[in-house]
């Protein structure tokens, strides 16, 4: 085992001064599996900041979990391939005011899926189009077309709305009624509502 200390050292925990801590153990019953585990504490009451967790395998990233304690609480496990390709991608996290967001992403290239339950919205992405149920209305987006749908279910109402493409692969997207879609690498990774 070996350990390793020092301050400001992992660009993960944007913090004020953190002291980070590096641990490296091999993992029981994976004989060539190498565990790294990075945790930042608070300088002054060495409260624990977050944890960070990689699995390698014959020197590949294969698993990986980041635990944030502050300022939100926050969890994310990642899985990936032999070739680095990410496999799933699991996020919770609590808001200020309690609400539980849960994002899921699996696999990788045009058969990428998202899902994201943000209290009672959910909202399903592939490449090609991204839905979002809402209590009030169901919508979808179309990237390609530039084009949102709405369908109000308590009038029985639908629309169709022109909307902007993606400026670029890492931007947000305000949709109606104050949704606002997340995407990197083109691919949604988070949505919030107003």
């Amino acid at each position: 085992m070996e350990i390793l200390s020092g301050t400001n050292t992992v660009g993960a925990f944007l913090l004020a001064d953190p002291e980070v801590t590096i641990v490296e153990a091999p993992v029981v019953g994976k004989p060539r599996a190498r565990r790294v585990t990075t945790t930042a504490r608070r300088m002054d009451n060495r409260q624990v900041l977050s944890v960070l967790i990689e699995e390698f395998n014959d020197g590949t990233l294969r698993e990986r979990v980041f635990e944030q304690f502050s300022p939100l609480h926050s969890v994310c496990r990642e899985v990936f391939e032999k070739d680095g390709t990410l496999i799933s991608s699991e996020t919770e996290r609590k808001d200020a005011s309690g609400l539980l967001t849960k994002v899921v992403s699996r696999g990788a290239g045009k058969s990428s899926t998202t899902r994201i339950l943000c209290g009672e919205f959910e909202a399903r992405a592939t490449e090609r189009i991204v839905l979002v149920e809402t209590p009030r209305a169901s919508y979808s987006y179309h990237p390609f077309d530039g084009r949102w749908t709405a369908f109000y279910k308590d009038m029985g109402l639908k629309f169709e709305l022109k909307s902007n493409f993606l400026k670029n692969p890492n931007s947000s997207l305000l949709g109606p009624d104050g949704i606002t879609l997340v995407f990197r690498n083109s691919r949604l990774v988070d949505m919030s509502v107003a």
